[in-house]
């Protein structure tokens, strides 16, 4: 076992453990560890030699476990872009659906607890918007919103200035790349990525399973990612490519600064189980 692992071997091996590791241990997460070749356990509990080698036994691969908070979705009071009932998101990039041909702006899908929304451009400009479309499930964490009275443009905020999106980030190419982030609550701030197959635990996806599709983006040395509540939906990006929006976080404590890792909902997930809504570029 180790580093000669293939990617299929240690996903086959991330899935043999799933069950019993979301049973035993049900704010743990699972992710492929490319770095170092082995499925990885991160979250709140200690595992003995014992119970990693029996879980190394029954994965068939490598294994490794750390310690860290849990991940959970993010959004609750503070910042400003979209207020949604009681919760205040981060909006992400514009979006367009594929078959209706609307236009409108992405956040987070656990942030849809109502039909209707404030967009929050700035402190003097703000308008109703209305939901077209959401899921929040084992592999996606999006809702769009739309005001048909209003010009989207392909562009996104990024705490200075405006950036344009141009293009969509392949998931399969972002292991152990630099990301940058933008909240409206913790502002701009940027980790590593590493991993794309974190799978953060069964009470992570809306009360269901998740699958082992998510990012995970860590605050490594020189890097300084941050995380809040009000970040949900924020978009994750490097230069003019959109990334993906924020989802979630692990904590240490309760500031923006205390974030260990994030978890980012790849924006080339807007493309699977025939969801139509798509990133808008010029």
């Amino acid at each position: 076992m180790g580093a000669s692992n293939t990617l299929v071997e240690l996903l086959a091996g991330q899935a043999r453990i799933a069950q019993e590791v979301h049973a035993n241990y049900p704010d743990m997460g699972i992710e492929i560890d490319v770095r170092t070749g082995s499925v990885g356990l991160i979250g709140p509990y200690e595992l003995g030699s014992e119970e990693l080698s029996n879980l190394t036994a029954l994965a068939g691969v490598a294994m490794i476990a750390q310690v860290a908070p849990p991940a959970r979705p993010e959004h609750t009071y503070g910042g400003k872009n979209i207020n949604i009932g009681a919760y205040l998101c981060t909006t992400g990039f514009t979006v367009k659906d594929a078959v209706s041909g609307l236009t409108g702006v992405l956040t987070a899908g656990h942030c849809a607890v109502t039909n209707t929304g404030t967009y929050r451009q700035n402190t003097s400009i703000s308008y109703q918007v209305t939901l077209g479309g959401v899921r929040w499930d084992a592999n996606q964490d999006f809702s769009w919103w739309q005001n048909a009275s209003h010009t989207v443009l392909p562009q996104f905020w990024d705490g200075t200035s405006l950036r344009q999106q141009t293009s969509v980030k392949s998931l399969n190419s972002m292991v152990g790349s630099p990301v940058c982030h933008f909240g409206a609550w913790t502002g701009y701030s940027c980790g590593l990525t590493t991993s794309v197959n974190y799978d953060p635990g069964p009470t992570y996806c809306n009360g269901g399973p998740c699958t082992p599709v998510w990012v995970r983006v860590e605050d490594l040395s020189g890097y300084n990612i941050k995380c809040h509540g009000g970040d949900s939906g924020g978009p994750y990006f490097f230069a003019s490519a959109a990334w993906g929006i924020h989802s979630g976080g692990a904590h240490t404590g309760a500031g923006g600064e205390d974030c260990v890792f994030t978890v980012m909902f790849s924006a080339e997930g807007l493309t699977w189980d025939g969801v139509n809504t798509r990133i808008l570029l010029p």
